[in-house]
């Protein structure tokens, strides 16, 4: 029962229910302006999280809230709610960054209820933008 679930929120979480093959153009049919996007600092360098927050405006996204993590982090991750996984990689493809997974509670406490928050690592605290 327990599998059933997990495959029905898969499902509906990956591509709508559609096959396969349809996935990628269900993904390019999200536009970024559909999404809501938070922006972490995940470092001690201060500005970073709204260095990225207009990279996020610049690419089309919502900007949602713009702040510090309470963890380090060493890599930039886009995290993501239930169901919004295709709407986290757009914007990670669009970032470069490679990492994307579901939501923790710390960061989905920090989010202010956006569906994806970016948070910015170590490995892209030069980065200027």
């Amino acid at each position: 029962m327990i599998a059933g679930g997990v495959a029905y929120a898969v499902s509906q979480g990956d591509d709508g229910g559609s096959s396969g093959n349809g996935a990628k153009q269900v993904s390019h049919a999200l536009k970024p302006s559909e999404i809501e996007v938070t922006v972490l600092n995940g470092t001690a360098v201060e500005g970073l999280a709204g260095t990225y927050g207009n990279m996020v405006e610049r690419r089309g996204y919502q900007l949602g809230a713009v702040t510090n993590s309470r963890s380090s982090f060493a890599e930039s991750v886009v995290m993501f709610q239930s169901g919004e996984g295709r709407a986290a990689h757009r914007v990670a493809d669009s970032l470069e960054i490679s990492r994307v997974q579901p939501m923790t509670s710390e960061i989905a406490s920090l989010s202010a209820g956006a569906p994806v928050a970016v948070v910015v690592g170590e490995d892209n605290a030069s980065t200027t933008g």
